[in-house]
């Protein structure tokens, strides 16, 4: 190997360095800055990496849970579709786009609305007033109308089950307005 490719290994091996401690840098600075283009570099490059997960200090939930999700398009029903599991996969199949927000989102408000519910099973015909519920309400009405790409939704409905060990929790919300 020649001077001159030992020289420019060398360089760009040092500035890939530099720019990786950089991104931690501005990462867990406790000083703000001010280039919001900065922040989001790094966060794209180092959430995803070292972010802490749930193993690591802590056991890995045994709740299965699951949020079902239907719509009505130009009077027809969609297919129901498990937008949990949906997010679960977008997270997994690509760990640096960030999608465990969204995840997270979905978990634990499904996690604190079970919590926080006395029946085991129950069918609601309108909104119910419970902060987590209004929260899983607006990500899925973002979810199914795709951010706002798709319009002329009517109605949807939702299905939201917990199993846990022996015990279960179902809930199905019907006719729930955009």
């Amino acid at each position: 190997m020649s001077d001159f490719v030992k020289r420019l290994l060398s360089i760009l091996l040092i500035s890939v360095l530099c720019l990786h401690f950089i991104a931690i840098l501005c990462y867990v600075s406790p000083i703000k800055i001010s280039s919001v283009k900065l922040q989001n570099l790094s966060s794209y490059y180092v959430y995803p990496f070292f972010h802490q997960q749930w193993a690591l200090f802590a056991p890995i939930p045994k709740k299965r849970m699951a949020l079902y999700v239907r719509y009505t398009l130009n009077n027809r029903w969609s297919d129901w579709e498990n937008t949990l599991q949906k997010q679960i996969n977008r997270h997994q199949t690509n760990v640096t786009k960030g999608n465990e927000t969204k995840v997270l989102l979905f978990s634990n408000s499904l996690t604190y609305f079970f919590n926080s519910q006395q029946v085991e099973k129950q069918v609601y015909t309108q909104d119910i007033d419970d902060v987590n519920f209004q929260i899983i309400k607006y990500e899925v009405k973002n979810e199914i109308s795709q951010n706002g790409k798709i319009s002329g939704i009517t109605n949807f409905e939702i299905i939201a089950t917990c199993i846990e060990g022996t015990d279960s929790k179902a809930y199905y919300f019907k006719n729930l307005k955009p």
